[in-house]
């Protein structure tokens, strides 16, 4: 075999090689696009999904005010009504934003990527607010438990119940913290660790 012979077919098993990794590639690559696909849904259902409770807590907020005694009580309320319907509208807002954004035939890395940070970025905000809100939603709820059970006695007329009215305060607000924090994590972290998983096989576009 001459040296032009063997050039030419060492060309050709280059050629081969190369041809076998494109294919390779593009088989790992168009299984993570798939495998991206569902747990974008999932998360996408998950913001729709707070979408509707936030609604569901506006409107129970909304049909204790006119009944809630102390009047305080209904300021508080009036507060968390507000909130509610405010989140409402900006996670429905970012379902559509989310939904619209699902392109999976274009920069499809670039994609994935971004709407995993959104996704992280409207959950971090929805605990930041939520922390806002358990002190005002547990002061409510004190003096509303108070004012039914207690009927027209005077309430927070003495330091007990004052210090009662404290911890009530901190200890919701921390366990409803830590508590929806380990919900979000549970119903949006398997999916979110998916797409961290698929990002490392897409090929940047």
């Amino acid at each position: 075999m001459h040296m032009d012979e063997l050039k030419d077919l060492w060309k050709e098993v280059n050629i081969a090689n190369a041809d076998a990794e494109k294919q390779t590639s593009d088989v790992i690559h168009g299984n993570a696009v798939k495998r991206s696909s569902a747990p974008m849904e999932k998360l996408l259902r998950g913001i729709r999904s707070k979408a509707y409770f936030a609604i569901a807590f506006a409107l129970v907020f909304g049909a204790i005010i006119p009944i809630a005694m102390p009047v305080v009580s209904q300021y508080l309320l009036i507060i968390l009504f507000a909130a509610y319907v405010s989140g409402s509208i900006l996670l429905f807002q970012e379902y559509r934003i989310l939904k619209a954004g699902i392109d999976m035939t274009q920069n499809v890395r670039t994609s994935v990527k971004n709407y995993k940070k959104r996704i992280e970025k409207v959950l971090r905000y929805e605990e930041h607010v939520a922390l806002c809100l358990y002190p005002v939603c547990a002061a409510s709820g004190f003096l509303l438990g108070f004012q039914w059970m207690a009927g027209e006695q005077p309430i927070l007329n003495s330091t007990k119940s004052w210090i009662i009215f404290g911890v009530v305060i901190l200890v919701s607000t921390v366990v409803g913290y830590f508590l929806a924090r380990y919900l979000n994590k549970k119903a949006f972290g398997p999916y979110l660790k998916q797409l961290e998983e698929n990002l490392s096989e897409l090929v940047e576009e």
